[in-house]
């Protein structure tokens, strides 16, 4: 709705085919869940799901786990590895998602944004005059990189935004002590990106409808948007 608030708005989406999510860092265990529910809500989206157990074959877990890039800020094993895997997962998924928008947008947009599902926005979206070469990213919870869960921009700019599969996996090849938001930094840094801060706010809401325990004390009042920035 705060997108369909500013003008007309065409989804495009990627998502895995999942019946069951248990997420221990997350909090969900054994959620049942419908994909297909997805349409009763946004009957006009444009994308498709895809296997995720599929993808998964693909991999090689142990060799990603040994790397352990993420032990700087995640100290328990089984903890590490699940993020390592749902952070791989995410990379695959923005990469298709990019293929199903290129593929199957019919016309050119003014702007695109770039943003996990299970985002929930706290106050409206003052969209900025949006230039080549620059990205807008909400300020708050960078974590030593830029917030990795939304992005806006022009459509080549955001192309470049979800296109980090392949810097983010060599990354994790070479075992560098990292984090998600990190990664995203120097992607946009490679590709010669400014990016820009947007005064924005939003929450995590997982599968089970509980709010990530770090994204409850986000305010919704605009005037302590941005106040988040660690």
């Amino acid at each position: 709705m705060p997108l369909r608030n500013i003008g007309s708005v065409d989804i495009f989406f990627h998502s895995w085919d999942l019946l069951e999510i248990t997420s221990n860092r997350a909090g969900e265990y054994g959620v049942k869940i419908d994909p297909q529910d997805f349409y009763h809500h946004l009957p006009d989206a444009i994308g498709h799901f895809d296997s995720q157990d599929e993808f998964d074959s693909t991999i090689n877990w142990r060799e990603i786990y040994r790397k352990k890039i993420f032990s700087g800020f995640i100290s328990e094993r089984e903890l590490m590895e699940s993020s390592l895997k749902n952070y791989v997962r995410s990379l695959e998924s923005q990469q298709r998602a990019l293929s199903v928008f290129k593929s199957m947008k019919e016309k050119s947009f003014d702007f695109v944004i770039a943003a996990r599902p299970d985002v929930k926005f706290l106050h409206d979206l003052t969209v900025p005059i949006v230039k080549p070469d620059e990205i807008y990213i909400p300020t708050f919870h960078s974590w030593g990189g830029v917030n990795d869960r939304f992005a806006l921009g022009r459509e080549d700019e955001i192309a470049i935004w979800l296109d980090k599969r392949q810097f983010a996996l060599n990354i994790i090849k070479k075992g560098l002590r990292c984090n998600p938001e990190k990664i995203a930094s120097e992607w946009l840094l490679n590709n010669k990106l400014t990016v820009k801060d947007l005064n924005f706010v939003f929450q995590r809401v997982r599968a089970n409808g509980d709010i990530q325990l770090i994204d409850r004390d986000l305010a919704e009042n605009s005037d302590e948007r941005g106040l988040k920035n660690q």
